[in-house]
């Protein structure tokens, strides 16, 4: 190996390069993304399923998780650049009602959802975030009906 590079210096040039390529994360496939998770309550409970979109408030494309026992988690590959966003969280539940599946359901009646979730957390949603360029960030949201 020592032929390879010439002399001592440059396999001890090559060991650091790796090292470093290793440690400041070179190769993974995050392209500056950075992995996001967190909790979500409504009203002091796990929102137990539901969705978390992370929205650039500039250029960039959105990041999108899924809420599970009010939890949600975003791989770095997925997840956000850093900067400025507005976060968009929803969640259904069945409304009580039951409604024909459609024309290629038949007869079959299915339970009706609705979105429960106030429209100041979603469509009009007063939520936002500043991502930090880092490996990975939590950002926990607290949301209230009244």
């Amino acid at each position: 190996m020592v032929a390879l590079f010439g002399d001592r210096r440059g396999l001890a040039l090559f060991a650091l390069c790796g090292a470093l390529s290793v440690s400041v994360g070179c190769g993974s496939n995050s392209g500056g993304r950075v992995a996001v998770s967190g909790n979500v309550t409504y009203d002091g409970e796990s929102l137990k399923a539901g969705q978390v979109v992370f929205e650039p408030q500039g250029p960039g494309r959105m990041a999108i998780g899924q809420l599970v026992d009010g939890r949600y988690s975003i791989a770095a590959e997925r997840g956000p650049m850093p900067g400025g966003y507005v976060v968009r969280i929803t969640a259904s539940r069945p409304n009580g009602e039951m409604a024909s599946a459609g024309p290629t359901g038949g007869n079959e009646l299915r339970e009706v959802y609705e979105q429960f979730v106030p429209a100041r957390y979603n469509d009009s949603s007063q939520l936002s975030v500043e991502i930090e360029a880092q490996s990975s960030v939590t950002h926990d949201f607290e949301l209230h009906s009244s």
